[in-house]
C-alpha cells in the first residue's frame, strides 16, 4: 500500500446520530482499592465504508467523543486480502 494513495481516501466521519448514541453511553464509576475506575458499556464505536476496494474503518473512543472531540483512528483493509483470509479459514 502506498501512503500517497491511502491519504486520498476519505474516512467515515462522526455523524450526529452516532454522537447522540455515544452520549447515551453513561460511564459506570466503581470504587476499587486503588481508587475510582470509570468504564463505559462500549469503549469504542466503529464506522465503516468501502472506497476504491478498501474497507475503511474509523474508530471513535467513547471517552474522547463525550469530551467534545471528534478524533478518530483509521484502519485501511484491502478487501481482496479479506477474501483471501476468509477462504483460508474455510479450508
Amino acid at each position: 500500500m502506498k501512503k500517497k494513495f491511502l491519504v486520498t481516501l476519505t474516512p467515515p466521519k462522526l455523524t450526529k446520530q452516532l454522537k447522540e448514541e455515544i452520549e447515551k453511553d453513561v460511564p459506570i464509576v466503581s470504587q476499587k482499592l486503588w481508587g475510582k475506575r470509570k468504564a463505559y458499556k462500549y469503549n469504542s464505536y466503529i464506522k465503516a465504508k468501502v472506497e476504491k476496494g478498501y474497507l475503511i474503518l474509523s474508530i471513535f473512543k467513547t471517552e474522547f467523543v463525550r469530551l467534545g472531540s471528534n478524533i478518530q483512528r483509521m484502519l485501511f483493509i484491502l478487501i481482496e486480502s479479506l477474501k483471501n483470509i476468509y477462504h483460508l479459514k474455510l479450508r
